[in-house]
C-alpha cells in the first residue's frame, strides 16, 4: 500500500563543460567591470583565461544575447526607442539606440545598437541608418510596432519625422535649455565667477597659495572646481564652493555676493530636479510629475521673491550680513519670471498627450471625454476605449489594487484582458523614454573603452560590443548552458 513513488533522474554536466562555463562567467565579469582582457592571465587551475580566449567568450555571449533581444522585440506588441549621437575620439559619429518594451509582463530596457555614421548626419541619413538596421539580415523587425522616438532635440534628429510616430524632445535636455542664463546681471556675475576660478586654478603657484590660505579659514570646501558648460551639475557645484570660499577670495567685488548666492540657491533647485530626472527605468508619468511639481514651486518662488527669501537660504544669509550693500531683488524676480516662462513654453510635445499620461498614472481621476480625444494617436478604437475606461473606473476591486501596487504591476498583472484597449495604451505610455539619459550613460561607457589609448576598435562591431557589455540587463544564466543538472520528478500516486 504505497502512497506514492518518486524517481529522480539526474544528468550531470561533464567536468570539461563546467570548466568552460566558468571561463565564460569570468570573461563576462571582466568585460562588465571595464577591465582589460589581460586580467585573465592570472592563472586559475584548469581554466583557459588568455586575453584572446576571454575576448572570444565575450563575443559569443553577446551574439547569443543579441539574438535573444531581437527575438523578444519580434514577439513584443510594441516598443519605443531613445536615440542620440556623439562623436568619439576617432571623429566618428556614433548613433546609439536603446529600446524599451514588455517581454510578457517584464519591463525591458536594453541597448540595441551603436551605429557609426560615416558620412553626413542629416535627419534623412539617420532615418536611413535606422531603417537599414531594423530591416537587416537576421533582424527584420516590424517598424509598425514602433510607438515613439525620444531624441536630444538636435536639428538633425528633428528634421525627418514619420507622421505616425510620436517623436519628442528629451526632458533632461529641455530642462537644461530652460535654465540657461540669457544675459543681464546674472550672466555677468556668472562670468565673474568663472574668471575668478580660472585665475586661481590656471596657475599652479596661485593654486597652491590659495589652498594654503584656505587652511586658515573654517570652510566646508578646501578647493575650487573648474566650470564646464557641458556638464549638467558643474555650474551649481562651482557656485556653491565659491560662495563658501568668498571670505578667502578678495578679487570678487562685494556687490556680486548676493547675486552669486541667489545663483547658488537657484542652481541647487535646478540640480535637484535634474537628479530626479536622471536614472534608468524612469517612467514617463513620473518624469512629467517631477517637471510639473517644479513649475508649481517656481510659482511659489515668484510670489515670495520680492521680500521673502525663505527658499533661498544663501541669498538670505548674504543679504543679512551685508547691511552696507543695497540689494535690489528685482534682478532675481526677473530671472524667476523668465525661468517660469521657459518651462511653460517648452514640453509642448508632452503636454499634448498629458491626459493620456495622467490616465495611465491614475485612471480613476481621468476625464473619459478628454482622454478619448487622443485615442487615434495611440492607434486604438475610441468607442472601445471609452467603454473600457468607464467600466474600469467603476471597478472597486481594481481601485484598491491601484492604490497598493506600482503602475507597471497594476497594468501588466492586475488589470484583466477584458480591458485590452486601455492596457495597450498603458503599455505604450509606460515604455516611452522620457529622456535620453540611457544614451548619455552609454556614451560615458564608450568614452572609457574607446579612448585615445584604445582608439582602434572596429566601428561596425567592436565598439558596440565592448560598450554594450556593462549595460546589458539580460542575465547570462541559463543562456549558454541551460542546465548543469536536469532533475525530473516523476510522481506516481
Amino acid at each position: 500500500n504505497l502512497c506514492g513513488q518518486q524517481t529522480v533522474l539526474r544528468f550531470s554536466c561533464k567536468e570539461s563543460d563546467r570548466i568552460t562555463e566558468a571561463s565564460f562567467e569570468v570573461a563576462w565579469n571582466v568585460a562588465r567591470s571595464l577591465r582589460s582582457f589581460t586580467e585573465g592571465d592570472r592563472q586559475i587551475s584548469k581554466l583557459q583565461l588568455s586575453d584572446s580566449t576571454l575576448s572570444r567568450h565575450v563575443e559569443n555571449i553577446l551574439d547569443d544575447l543579441f539574438i535573444k533581444l531581437i527575438d523578444d522585440l519580434k514577439k513584443t506588441q510594441n516598443f519605443n526607442l531613445a536615440i542620440d549621437e556623439s562623436t568619439d575620439v576617432s571623429d566618428t559619429v556614433q548613433l546609439m539606440i536603446w529600446a524599451r518594451f514588455f517581454n510578457g509582463d517584464t519591463f525591458m530596457e536594453e541597448m540595441l545598437a551603436l551605429l557609426p555614421l560615416t558620412g553626413q548626419t542629416r535627419g534623412e541619413d539617420i532615418c536611413l541608418v535606422l531603417t537599414d538596421f531594423f530591416q537587416g539580415p537576421g533582424r527584420e523587425i516590424d517598424l509598425g510596432k514602433l510607438v515613439s522616438i525620444t531624441t536630444d532635440g538636435a536639428p538633425s534628429m528633428k528634421r525627418r519625422r514619420i507622421s505616425r510616430l510620436f517623436a519628442y524632445h528629451c526632458i533632461l535636455h529641455q530642462e537644461q535649455l530652460c535654465c540657461k542664463l540669457k544675459g543681464g546681471e546674472l550672466k555677468t556675475t556668472m562670468g565673474k565667477v568663472v574668471k575668478v576660478v580660472n585665475y586661481i586654478r590656471g596657475d599652479a603657484l596661485k593654486h597652491r597659495q590659495f589652498r594654503t590660505l584656505v587652511e586658515e579659514y573654517n570652510t566646508q570646501y578646501e578647493d575650487l572646481m573648474l566650470h564646464a558648460a557641458v556638464r549638467w551639475m558643474s555650474r551649481g557645484i562651482v557656485l556653491e564652493k565659491l560662495v563658501d570660499l568668498l571670505m578667502v577670495i578678495r578679487s570678487l567685488h562685494i556687490e556680486s555676493m548676493p547675486i552669486s548666492a541667489f545663483l547658488v540657491d537657484t542652481t541647487k533647485h535646478l540640480n535637484s530636479l535634474n537628479l530626479k530626472l536622471q536614472g534608468n527605468n524612469k517612467l514617463l508619468p513620473a518624469l512629467v510629475n517631477d517637471v510639473s511639481a517644479f513649475m508649481e514651486k517656481l510659482c511659489l518662488y515668484q510670489d515670495h521673491g520680492d521680500n521673502d527669501f525663505t527658499h533661498f537660504p544663501n541669498l538670505r544669509s548674504q543679504v543679512s550680513q551685508l547691511h552696507s550693500v543695497s540689494f535690489e531683488p528685482a534682478v532675481c524676480v526677473q530671472y524667476l519670471d523668465e525661468l517660469a516662462s521657459e518651462f511653460s513654453s517648452r514640453f509642448n510635445d508632452l503636454w499634448a498627450i498629458m491626459p493620456m499620461i495622467k490616465m495611465v498614472e491614475n485612471p480613476y481621476n481621468a476625464d473619459v471625454r478628454d482622454v478619448s480625444q487622443h485615442c487615434e494617436m495611440f492607434g486604438v478604437s475610441k468607442e472601445n476605449f471609452e467603454e473600457e475606461l468607464i467600466e474600469l473606473r467603476n471597478n472597486q476591486a481594481l481601485k484598491q489594487k491601484h492604490l497598493d501596487e506600482s503602475m507597471v504591476i497594476f497594468w501588466m498583472q492586475s488589470v484583466p484582458t477584458a480591458y485590452s484597449t486601455i492596457i495597450l495604451c498603458a503599455k505604450k505610455i509606460l515604455t516611452c523614454f522620457g529622456s535620453t539619459y540611457v544614451c548619455e550613460s552609454g556614451f560615458s561607457t564608450m568614452g572609457v573603452i574607446k579612448s585615445k589609448q584604445h582608439n582602434s576598435l572596429s566601428d561596425h562591431d567592436g565598439c558596440w560590443k565592448c560598450s554594450s557589455v556593462p549595460l546589458w540587463r539580460y542575465s547570462i544564466k541559463n543562456q549558454l548552458f541551460p542546465a548543469r543538472t536536469v532533475i525530473y520528478h516523476i510522481i506516481n500516486v
